[in-house]
Order: structure tokens, then sequence, then C-alpha cells
């Protein structure tokens, strides 16, 4: 079973840094690739790089 740092079997507390931690490591990425694509540059770049960090946010603006 998982046992969080609390001694507990699987807390929220840590349910939930957990799944923060993952919604960053997501968002990490989204920056990485929408940087790598602003280096390529060319045609579209700006909208795909919107839409990357779009898609990235959950649609918002």
């Amino acid at each position: 079973m998982d046992v969080c740092h609390h001694s507990r079997i699987r807390c929220w507390e840590c349910a939930r840094v957990q799944e923060l931690d993952e919604r960053v490591q997501e968002l990490e990425q989204a920056i990485r690739e929408a940087l790598n694509r602003m280096k390529q540059g060319g045609p579209g770049t700006r909208t795909q790089v919107q839409v990357m960090l779009e898609r990235a946010l959950g649609g918002t603006e």
C-alpha cells in the first residue's frame, strides 16, 4: 500500500500534492515545446505557440 510521509495510507494532502506536481510537469513540457517552436520560427509560429499554450492552460485565453 501507498503510505505517505504522514505515515497514513495515501492521505488527501499528499494525493493533492502529487496531482499538482503532475500538472506542473505538464505545463513545463508545454512551455518547452512552445519555446522550441518559437526557435524554429516560420509561418504560423505565433498561432501554433498560442494553441499549445491555450491547450496547456485548459483552453483559457
